[in-house]
């Protein structure tokens, strides 16, 4: 989407993709072992919160027009049956 049907999206889609650019940044350098940790086994780990991330993210594309879905949207429909499974305690 290079050219916005609206005016107001001038603004929303160069702040999406920087947004995009933001997310690679931050988990640059995070081991596998530390994105799987939960603290006190009370928060969410890395895994999921990336995963939640990416999911929001093609909700708000769709919203600006984007077609595409979630390759993985399934696995945040029932978050705790399999993030159980994928954590380990800090």
């Amino acid at each position: 989407m290079d050219k916005p049907k609206s005016a107001k999206l001038e603004v929303i889609i160069p702040a999406y993709r920087m947004h995009s650019q933001s997310f690679i940044n931050v988990l640059d350098g995070i081991t596998e072992e530390h994105a799987r940790q939960r603290i006190n086994g009370q928060t969410n780990h890395m895994v999921w919160m990336a995963g939640n991330f990416v999911n929001v993210r093609y909700g708000i594309a769709y919203i600006l027009g984007l077609q595409e879905e979630d390759p993985y949207h399934d696995l945040f429909l029932w978050v705790k049956h399999w993030m159980n499974n994928l954590t380990t305690q800090v």
